[in-house]
């Protein structure tokens, strides 16, 4: 049977989660502490505190503006003593720049990957060639930058130093997307290309690859 303690920090959790999908932000601060910590996956370094992770938060919801998490009912939902855990479903469509510790990324036609200092004032910190248009957002995780590219050849996924836009490696061939982004999920990069084919990599590629063919969809 559940403690009051149990029910009571359930109860928080939930409405937390309400909030985030409503993107109301005073109940949102409110179920956080002032020094929260917060860990997102491929991101190597915790957010800490209320107003970091508020400003992280608004800059995710502008970037995905239909996102929800499914919390009424959660997969997984149980509370021991002080800890609660809670395993959910999350969507959304991915429709504004990509917002990164503190950094804008926005492409263009050119072949040219800007990246903004986020703020009020204009300011670029660096311009980094991607070798061709740059149609679907990238994504950084773990410090790498991974995006759809032209290759020889054809397409393929390229991760790239964000701050010089080296490329570190470069996948085999894919079928060409239309509009699709890289995602990242509990460590690998997943794509789904044009020919039906889901694509999974881990960070490195190389040893570390998960799916080296692909799978169909």
């Amino acid at each position: 049977m559940q403690t009051t303690v149990e029910t009571t920090n359930m109860e928080l959790m939930q409405t937390l989660d309400d909030a985030w999908n409503a993107q109301d932000i005073e109940v949102f601060r409110a179920r956080h502490k002032p020094d929260v910590i917060v860990r997102w996956p491929g991101q190597p370094n915790p957010t800490v505190g209320i107003e970091d992770h508020t400003a992280e938060s608004i800059a995710f919801w502008k970037t995905f503006p239909d996102q929800k998490l499914d919390n009424r009912p959660y997969r997984v939902f149980f509370a021991a003593g002080d800890w609660t855990c809670s395993i959910a479903r999350f969507r959304g469509t991915m429709k504004g720049p990509m917002v990164v510790n503190g950094k804008v990324y926005i492409g263009d036609e050119d072949g040219d990957l800007t990246i903004f200092k986020h703020g009020k004032e204009l300011e670029i910190i660096s311009e980094v060639t991607m070798g061709n248009s740059v149609y679907s957002t990238p994504v950084v995780a773990n410090g790498i930058l991974y995006s759809i590219s032209s290759c020889t050849g054809g397409t393929c996924i390229v991760a790239r130093d964000p701050a010089t836009g080296n490329a570190t490696w470069t996948s085999e061939h894919i079928a060409s997307p239309h509009w699709q982004s890289p995602i990242v999920v509990n460590g690998a990069i997943y794509v789904m290309d044009g020919g039906g084919t889901l694509w999974a990599f881990g960070f490195d590629q190389l040893p570390d690859e998960i799916f080296s063919n692909g799978f169909d969809s």
